[in-house]
């Protein structure tokens, strides 16, 4: 859950489903659940990714990806719409985020 949630502030609830996102995308990545206390969990509330050992360097458009979605700052967080426009899913073969569900669920 981002901090401001943690603050009482609701001004911008998408934005708290693109931080959610993030962490999942981040927690799938690492291979291990997040922390849910601790210096590492401060850490990641305040927009504070590390790196993945074993990530190579063509990964780290996938770590600002991340990075991103988990910005403190819910105003600097990318809307939905600019999440599908990320060059990690316009590289994947055989996949767009711009082609129709119905097209999706015959490959």
């Amino acid at each position: 859950m981002p901090q401001e949630m943690l603050n009482d502030k609701y001004e911008h609830l998408d934005k708290v489903d693109i931080f959610s996102l993030g962490a999942s995308v981040y927690e799938l990545v690492k291979g291990s659940p997040l922390p849910d206390s601790g210096p590492q969990f401060s850490n990641l509330r305040e927009g504070k990714i590390p790196l993945l050992p074993g990530l190579l360097c063509r990964h780290l458009i996938l770590v600002k990806f991340v990075q991103a979605m988990m910005d403190p700052d819910p105003i600097k967080r990318p809307s939905a719409k600019e999440l599908m426009e990320h060059p990690t899913f316009e590289k994947s073969p055989g996949f767009s985020c711009k082609q129709p569900y119905r097209q999706l669920t015959k490959l």
